[in-house]
């Protein structure tokens, strides 16, 4: 099992920490925007469980080690799951569809009108 430390306050701290890659596009976000998009869920990961930490879901990118990407695909899903939950992200149904459930169903309801 791995033996991860790192949570997000220690991130915000790091300069040696610039960018996570996007778990949907998989394209660099620097961390303050990722910290935007995703801040519902960075800040549960405070060391609370052995699932909550930074270095759980991501690692330093080989390449670039200011770039941290997901440690497999698990943990991508996993992230994903959680964001999503968070309703952080819509789901690969609604993305597919280009309107979350809530505004195709404001929309159906407008037609019905």
């Amino acid at each position: 099992m791995r033996r991860c430390t790192l949570t997000w306050t220690r991130v915000l701290r790091s300069e040696q920490i610039a960018s996570f890659e996007d778990p949907i596009y998989g394209f660099p976000l620097d961390k303050q925007c990722f910290q935007e998009v995703y801040d519902a869920l960075l800040q549960t990961l405070d060391g609370s469980d052995f699932t909550a930490f930074v270095d759980w879901f991501f690692r330093p990118s080989p390449i670039n080690t200011t770039h941290w990407e997901f440690f497999d695909a698990d943990t991508r899903q996993d992230f994903v799951e959680c964001a999503q939950e968070l309703g952080l992200l819509l789901t690969l149904q609604e993305l597919y569809e280009g309107e979350s459930a809530a505004d195709k169903r404001a929309r159906q309801g407008a037609q019905a009108v």
